[in-house]
């Protein structure tokens, strides 16, 4: 489909999760949202929450899976066929980063999924290893100048500086 983008933010569903570094792709997606006055639906065919969107002529899809983190590829790969969506060009995917400090956000085009299983598992869904091409809105979540511990760091509620 001509002239559609696809946002996805990469987390885990329910009301444990809400608010944790982990989720920092969800995050993003609703700030988006926010910003561009698009209105989120349950969509069962994807297993995700969608949010459609205009933004300088361009139209957005904004996701959260709704399959945990490590099965994203699942909704990601269906909204992808579903509207003939192309990686290399139309795909952006918000995933946090343990190595980037709290608030801070690098964005990417492509490389690989460094060990990130939401990432792995949309490489699966793609039918690639090699995402280049696909960006990532990398979302910090280390603490300035403190060591990670990957399970209770990811899983701490974030607080905005």
């Amino acid at each position: 489909m001509e002239n559609l983008h696809l946002i996805v933010g990469l987390g885990n569903p329910g009301a444990e999760y809400a608010q944790t570094r982990h989720n920092a792709g969800f995050t993003l997606v609703e700030k988006l949202a926010v910003r561009w006055n698009a209105g989120w639906t349950n969509e069962r065919k994807f297993n995700a929450r969608v949010a459609r969107a205009e933004c300088n002529g361009v139209r957005v899809l904004l996701c959260q899976a709704q399959t945990f983190m490590n099965l994203s590829g699942e909704a990601v790969g269906a909204l992808k066929n579903f509207y003939q969506l192309q990686p290399q060009s139309e795909l952006l995917v918000a995933v946090d980063d343990a190595d980037l400090p709290l608030g801070e956000i690098r964005l990417r085009a492509g490389g690989g999924s460094g060990g990130h299983h939401g990432l792995e598992s949309i490489g699966q869904h793609l039918g690639t290893d090699d995402l280049r091409g696909c960006g990532s809105a990398l979302a910090g979540r280390k603490a300035r100048g403190k060591s990670r511990t990957m399970c209770s760091d990811g899983l701490t509620r974030a607080r905005p500086r």
